[in-house]
């Protein structure tokens, strides 16, 4: 039996890393955000926007139900690495 979550390494984050940071180091590590994540999930979809308004992150083409997500140089020089 296969068993497919629809949750990227960024949604899954405990409450108290969900920051602009972990967010940034769980995309480094984990590029893909579903598509429901994003619409359901409002603290995700403002650190999001925000990465990318700081241009540490672009959004990459990408099939439904995934958005992609690439670290730009910039942001390369902050990601921390984080504990799974």
């Amino acid at each position: 039996m296969h068993i497919c979550s629809f949750s990227g390494l960024a949604a899954d984050l405990p409450t108290k890393d969900r920051n602009d940071q972990s967010v940034l180091s769980a995309l480094a590590r984990d590029p893909k955000v579903s598509t429901w994540d994003m619409s359901e999930l409002v603290w995700l979809r403002q650190i999001i926007e925000r990465l990318k308004h700081r241009k540490l992150i672009r959004s990459l083409e990408s099939p439904y139900p995934w958005r992609y997500y690439e670290i730009t140089d910039k942001g390369k020089k902050q990601v921390e690495p984080i504990e799974c």
